[in-house]
């Protein structure tokens, strides 16, 4: 399942920029899925190759969540979480929240790809609005999914032959930070509209497809 990508790369793109080589921590999270689906350390480290081979930059994986020593996390430059969601999100436990929140304060770059962007409604909510500018919330946030059919494409692909069809997963209902407005179009990529939130606004009953919306419980987290 392909789920939304928040700052991932923009978490990482500018480090290349800097003389001193950076430091990338890929948080790779405990095996969720049957063999080959889902393969969060196998993506990190096949990510991680790739982030290599860029001058300045050193990427290191954290494979199986949470790293047992956070000092890897304190000397970072740029955090990405590719790892289960909801409650068995890696970061959203208490202590690990308010670490990731001083990380951030301080300029370290968050990004969070894959089911990485799925948190509870609350406090773990509120911080992915501040590290990435939106997420997934559980049981709030929907991703139907349906299949493109192209006849023709609108640009050349010498390896793709038209007809083409794609399944593709749309994400709809995900809390934006409010910095973001409520456009459609962001750089000519469509992205579905979200509500704008903050701690002084108020939460919506139900969502687009009548959910209700259920209180977060930190004592719920594994």
């Amino acid at each position: 399942m392909n789920r939304i990508i928040l700052s991932l790369f923009a978490a990482v793109a500018s480090l290349s920029l800097a003389a001193a080589d950076k430091s990338i921590v890929l948080i790779a999270g405990t095996p969720s899925h049957a063999p080959g689906d889902h393969e969060f350390r196998a993506g990190s480290i096949l990510l991680a190759g790739c982030l290599n081979r860029i001058p300045g930059i050193h990427a290191t994986v954290v494979s199986n969540g949470w790293p047992a020593d956070t000092a890897i996390l304190k000397s970072a430059d740029a955090v990405v979480v590719f790892s289960n969601g909801g409650t068995a999100h890696p970061t959203i436990k208490p202590d690990r929240l308010k670490l990731m929140n001083e990380l951030s304060a301080k300029g370290v770059g968050i990004g969070a790809a894959h089911y990485g962007v799925e948190v509870p409604a609350g406090d773990p909510g509120f911080a992915m609005l501040d590290w990435t500018g939106g997420y997934f919330e559980m049981f709030w946030s929907v991703n139907p999914t349906w299949t493109a059919k192209f006849e023709s494409l609108p640009i050349a692909q010498p390896e793709v032959v038209a007809p083409v069809e794609v399944e593709l997963e749309e994400t709809k209902a995900i809390p934006w930070s409010p910095q973001f407005d409520q456009t459609d179009d962001l750089g000519g990529v469509l992205r579905p509209k979200g509500r704008l939130l903050s701690r002084a606004f108020n939460f919506d009953d139900t969502n687009a497809d009548g959910l209700k919306r259920e209180p977060f419980d930190e004592n719920d987290i594994p």
